[in-house]
């Protein structure tokens, strides 16, 4: 409080009267026996004591006050007002040095303070600078810096509000990402325009620093209702630029008309240069990140990981997806002997072998086994070793694919390939005795048919010369006016067509011709039944008779088919018949 009041104007205008009240009661009892140049020597010493300490005004006022103090209290005669008169030019001469002294080192005094000020702004500027960029440096993720940056910018240039404006993708408006002072729920969401008629919008046209002394008589651009809306008067706004483009402005605001310095607007630009660097280095990292989780998803879709050694210190660093296929915690510290040890102790010299041979520069492209909790994994690594002017290895860099699933289906491969190729053998082996059987069921098929030809020929045969003995009647030839012949040729050598003649006394001749259906042996045999029944039925009929009158061959024919239909009545096959009297 004290110290505050001290470093005031009033201070300053108090001291001025202490210090001349104080040497004057110190000179006055001694008035007589001083060197008047000595006391004006030492007024001259305390009025630039207090020009220096509190500036041109309290200098002023001690040499005003020192000159009365002289004249009235320490030069005879003393305590008159005679004492302000004037009389000597030389008197005049040391009053205005003394005044001119006076303001010349109060001019001093002021601009060094100023300038002190100045300095010692422009240092708390630089440090606010040091301290946004060391904390945009920090990986940490919980430090917003944004939200630091506009607190401190708010904070170091005495403003009541500060803001930075993201640019949205539509480029037609900026939305309040971060700021201080604002009415709540604006941050977020409040937008502005990104023309020209707004500040914001206007900086990003101009692309420098806008500086408003009085947004109230503002005619470059009217300014947003955010602005109007909470009192703003004075402020300044940069753009927050980074390699692909505006990120957007960053603005400090005040209630109050104030003209900022060149120093406070470089400082809001330095803000904003940090800003955008760090805008542009969390895009990369984000860019990396996403990359790196794109990278390690296709590392663990392939089942493909990849890994670097540095021979000279033997220190080996995984992929994550080798840490899940050699199945140990990520971060584990890797050499290529903990990395051999994991390795089958069947595969494990060959692997040793392998990889002694690509120090040497011959290529690395293996399959072997690993064992993971007991369990057996089968990989495949490929790497490319790096050497030195002088031809020493210097690093590795590989890939492990874990290749189980794919050996899995090798094994099971050859399995069906061998059942695969039993089943063949056993069914070429069945087919072969199938072709066997066929081929004696053949034979036997043929010689069956054979047989049962030779038996129909002898069929034929008997029922041809049945057909010749039983069927076929030669024509009486003693019937005068009457020549008749007979002949039957069978497609099939033998069918059952036949004919039959019946020479009754007093030379009638009764003749009957039969055509039955079908071809062959049952042919044969349906007509020799039918000529039989015929037989019988005319000598049926011849006993019957009266007086040895002949039946008509109506009644011959009726009784006939009478008696084939009793006996032949299942038989399909039916006979023609034509029956004459001559």
């Amino acid at each position: 409080m004290f110290g505050s009041f001290f470093q005031s104007r009033p201070a300053g205008y108090l001291s001025a009267i202490l210090g001349i009240a104080v040497l004057t009661a110190t000179y006055a009892p001694f008035r007589g026996r001083l060197n008047e140049a000595t006391v004006a020597l030492t007024l001259v010493l305390v009025v630039l004591f207090i020009a220096t300490l509190w500036g041109r005004g309290p200098g002023m006022v001690a040499s005003v006050l020192g000159m009365f103090s002289y004249n009235f209290f320490l030069l005879p005669p003393t305590y008159s007002v005679y004492s302000f008169a004037i009389a000597a030019p030389h008197n005049w001469i040391a009053l205005a040095a003394f005044i001119i002294t006076a303001s010349t080192v109060g001019h001093l005094s002021v601009t060094a303070k100023r300038r002190e000020s100045e300095i010692g702004l422009l240092a708390r500027l630089q440090a606010v600078v040091a301290e946004l960029e060391r904390r945009a440096l920090l990986s940490d993720p919980s430090v917003n810096v944004l939200e630091e940056s506009v607190v401190l910018v708010a904070r170091t240039l005495d403003v009541e509000y500060c803001k930075v404006l993201e640019l949205l993708p539509n480029r037609k408006a900026l939305r309040l990402r971060s700021g201080v002072g604002w009415k709540e729920g604006l941050v977020g969401r409040a937008t502005v325009p990104a023309g020209a008629d707004s500040q914001a919008g206007f900086t990003l046209l101009s692309d420098e620093p806008i500086i408003v002394e009085d947004l109230r008589t503002e005619r470059r651009f009217r300014g947003p209702p955010l602005l109007h809306d909470h009192g703003v008067v004075s402020g300044m706004s940069v753009v927050i630029s980074t390699s692909e483009g505006p990120y957007g402005v960053l603005g400090a605001h005040t209630m109050q008309r104030r003209r900022f310095t060149k120093d406070e607007v470089n400082f809001l630009q330095a803000v904003a240069n940090v800003l955008g660097a760090t805008i542009e280095r969390q895009r990369a990292d984000e860019a990396l990140r996403a990359s790196e989780a794109n990278l390690n998803r296709a590392q663990e879709i392939a089942h493909l990981g990849s890994w670097h050694l540095d021979v000279m210190r033997s220190r080996l660093m995984w992929s994550d997806e080798v840490f899940r296929i050699f199945g140990i915690p990520k971060g584990t510290v890797l050499t290529y002997e903990t990395f051999l040890g994991m390795v089958h102790p069947e595969d494990r010299e060959s692997v040793d072998k392998a990889w002694t041979a690509a120090l040497r520069g011959a290529p690395y492209d293996i399959e072997h086994r690993i064992l993971v909790d007991g369990l057996l994994k089968w990989v495949r690594e490929r790497a490319q070793v790096e050497f030195d002017t002088v031809g020493n290895a210097v690093e590795g860099i590989g890939t492990v694919q874990d290749i189980t699933e794919r050996k899995r289906a090798e094994e099971e491969i050859r399995t069906l390939n061998a059942e695969l190729e039993q089943r063949v053998n056993a069914r070429t082996a069945e087919l072969e005795a199938a072709n066997k059987l066929k081929d004696l069921l053949l034979l036997r098929e043929q010689a069956a048919t054979a047989e049962l030809e030779a038996a129909r020929e002898r069929e034929i045969e008997i029922g041809y010369r049945i057909q010749q003995t039983l069927l076929l009647d030669q024509p009486p030839r003693d019937i005068p006016g009457l020549r008749m012949a007979a002949l039957t040729i069978p497609s099939q050598r033998i069918d059952g067509d036949f004919y039959v003649f019946f020479k009754h006394p007093g030379q009638r001749l009764d003749v009957i011709v039969g055509d039955v259906m079908g071809k062959g042996v049952p042919a044969a045999l349906l007509g020799a039944a039918t000529k039989s029944h015929f037989i019988e039925a005319l000598g049926h009929l011849i006993a019957l008779s009266k007086n040895g009158k002949l039946p008509e061959p109506k009644e011959i024919v009726t009784l006939a088919h009478a008696e084939v239909v009793r006996h032949l009545i299942n038989l399909e096959n039916f006979v023609t018949l034509c029956y004459a009297r001559l």
